[in-house]
């Protein structure tokens, strides 16, 4: 990521890291070097509701998707189920990655592709995602104040 910043015009460079307080021209992100030499795609999307989300083996998610439900390799339907059964990837992400790639793949490996499309995904994210779609209450704690 750092090379990428080194191409940047150095002006907007310097801004970004003002506006973001940066010291380096990188945003401060420590991952083990088993994720970072990870050599099958790591897929990350920035949710601004759940938080940042990644997910290793990400080229098979990618080429599935390409394909839309032909020819789907079994590493390539593995990867679209573990896609859309992981509970950390949120329907954000899905809804993203099948906006823009389509989401025929994903139709084909739940094996719903007779249904209506939005139909079928509406399904499968209520069935393998429900948590993202209940009520979140705030943490709460109530602390009995003593006298003064």
């Amino acid at each position: 990521m750092e090379t990428l910043w080194r191409a940047a015009d150095q002006e907007h460079v310097r801004r970004l890291m003002r506006e973001r307080g940066l010291e380096k021209p990188r945003p401060p992100m420590r991952f083990p070097r088993e994720f970072l030499d990870h050599d099958q795609g790591i897929g990350a999307f920035n949710n601004p509701e759940e938080g940042q989300e990644f997910m290793l083996g990400f080229n098979h998610v990618l080429s599935g998707l390409h394909k839309q439900g032909d020819g789907l390799s079994d590493l390539e339907r593995d990867a679209l189920r573990h896609f859309m059964t992981n509970r950390c990837a949120s329907p954000a992400f899905v809804h993203r990655m099948v906006r823009e790639h389509g989401g025929a793949s994903l139709l084909e490996t739940f094996h719903l592709r007779d249904l209506p499309p939005d139909q079928a995904l509406t399904f499968l994210l209520r069935c393998h995602k429900g948590r993202f779609y209940r009520n979140h209450y705030p943490s709460l704690s109530l602390v009995q104040g003593g006298e003064s």
